[in-house]
């Protein structure tokens, strides 16, 4: 039996479960979900999904540790093979429009785009990635950093907003 029919038949009696509780099932069991759908089975049981599975793929050997927040919607969102994507990463494909003054910003419409992490690549601990962006193939994104624009392959990323640090390669001395 599957870890994923043994956690439905666990909690089938939602009744008997409070709110929180049921709310935690129900991430636990869209995680699992996408594992089952992606054939990932790296993907932290405490990874937030917003949006539709088939909206988001994830290549082999590939990691998403806990505390991941992966909002897209209706953006798609690409994750390439042996991508290490560390604690507390935000992935965050769409965005409110804010122009129309007269309008409140959340009654104005979202925008959605795509996400491209490309094969190899690590991102580090509570970085947040927005929209529109695609990040090369064995880039490394440092700590803490907000990617708001394309970072190319086998270059170090960091900073608020991140920018280029140096290429990827052996060090000389």
């Amino acid at each position: 039996m599957s870890v994923l029919k043994i956690v439905k038949e666990l909690f089938r009696h939602r009744a008997v479960l409070g709110g929180h509780v049921w709310s935690r099932y129900q991430r636990i069991m869209k995680v699992l979900d996408y594992r089952e759908r992606t054939g990932c089975q790296r993907i932290a049981l405490t990874t937030l999904f917003s949006g539709p599975p088939e909206e988001f793929s994830i290549g082999s050997n590939s990691v998403i540790r806990d505390g991941a927040r992966i909002l897209y919607k209706h953006g798609r969102i690409t994750i390439g093979d042996n991508v290490l994507m560390s604690h507390n990463v935000n992935i965050l494909a769409g965005t409110h429009h804010f122009m129309d003054k007269e309008t409140a910003v959340l009654a104005q419409p979202c925008r959605f785009e795509e996400i491209c992490i490309e094969d190899d690549v690590w991102i580090g601990a509570n970085v947040t990635i927005i929209q529109n962006v695609t990040i090369g193939r064995g880039a490394v994104i440092g700590a803490m950093s907000l990617v708001n624009k394309d970072v190319p392959p086998y270059e170090v990323w960091a900073g608020v907003p991140a920018r280029f640090i140096k290429k990827r390669g052996r060090e000389t001395t």
